[in-house]
């Protein structure tokens, strides 16, 4: 994705899905390899990727890592296909009625 975002300039950081670490745990001591290590991820993904095609990716991933490799979604919001193409994802003014909403709120501060 970063490589995508790099080498065509007409794409912005939404356009591609990012990721971050945001947690890790495991281990008591330096030089011990933990019994369990726990890794938490915060996945933007892009309102044009396939989310179907994105879990696969996700799935296939933990698989190859190893069988004693789980993951969880504590956090999962995938619309239905029919109603992925419907999703708003403009921030002009008067596009997005969320968006106008916050934008008319920052106006009043």
């Amino acid at each position: 994705q970063e490589h995508l975002l790099k080498e065509n300039k007409n794409l912005c950081l939404g356009d591609v899905n990012t990721v971050n670490l945001t947690m890790l745990e495991g281990g008591v001591q330096y030089n011990v390899v933990p019994a369990e290590l726990n890794v938490g991820f915060d996945i933007r993904v892009s309102p044009t990727q396939d989310l179907t095609t994105f879990e696969e990716k996700i799935t296939n991933l933990c698989k190859a890592a190893g069988e004693d490799v789980t993951y969880e979604y504590t956090v999962k919001k995938m619309p239905e296909p029919s109603e992925r193409q419907n999703q708003v994802i403009c921030v002009e003014d008067g596009k997005n009625h969320w968006w106008d909403a916050f934008s008319q709120a920052c106006k009043n501060q």
